[in-house]
């Protein structure tokens, strides 16, 4: 899946390619820290807390949104951020399953 570039731009290009080829590692990393939560999950400011030393909020967030839309993480409610925002809690999709009954599943989705 290429990613968007401006158009003629080398520079451009080269970076999207850069970022085409850390995408799957930088979604591990994701995906790790979010399942070493375990049910309390990270929204995406812990998450960025805990990976600042590996990756920014502009590549944290894009790779949290893949994850979501591969089914691998899902919401469950939500925390404060610092400036006292509602922002969605992830959890790993899997744990999640793997903790509720059967009625409760069904109240999920």
């Amino acid at each position: 899946m290429p990613l968007p570039s401006v158009a003629g731009s080398r520079t451009s290009a080269a970076a999207a390619e850069a970022a085409l080829s850390r995408a799957g590692t930088d979604r591990r990393a994701v995906l790790s820290a979010i399942r070493d939560a375990g049910l309390d999950g990270l929204t995406d400011e812990e998450c960025q807390e805990r990976l600042a030393l590996t990756m920014s909020a502009n590549t944290q967030r894009p790779r949290r949104i893949e994850l979501f839309r591969a089914g691998l993480i899902v919401g469950r409610g939500t925390r404060k951020t610092r400036s006292g925002r509602d922002a969605v809690t992830w959890v790993d999709a899997e744990l999640l399953r793997r903790s509720l009954s059967g009625a409760q599943l069904e109240l999920v989705g």
